[in-house]
């Protein structure tokens, strides 16, 4: 498994600690009955906008590439 993630961690230009941390939350957020991270919108909304804005771009930029290294 490590591999694997070592892959598409390479390909999307990530350490491995934050390609399983990305995994992670996209699986995690997956199993809530809401589908809602509460904790994390929390984190999102104390940043100031632009921060925020730059954050989730780069996470997209991220789990977009992990993604494309899974098909």
């Amino acid at each position: 498994m490590l591999v694997e993630v070592d892959r598409r961690a390479a390909a999307a230009g990530v350490s491995r600690a934050e390609a399983i941390r990305l995994l992670l939350g996209r699986a995690l957020a997956t199993g809530r009955d809401d589908g809602v991270d509460r904790t994390q919108i929390a984190r999102r909304l104390a940043m100031p906008p632009a921060q925020r804005i730059a954050t989730m771009a780069e996470e997209t930029r991220r789990l977009l590439a992990l993604a494309r290294r899974a098909t």
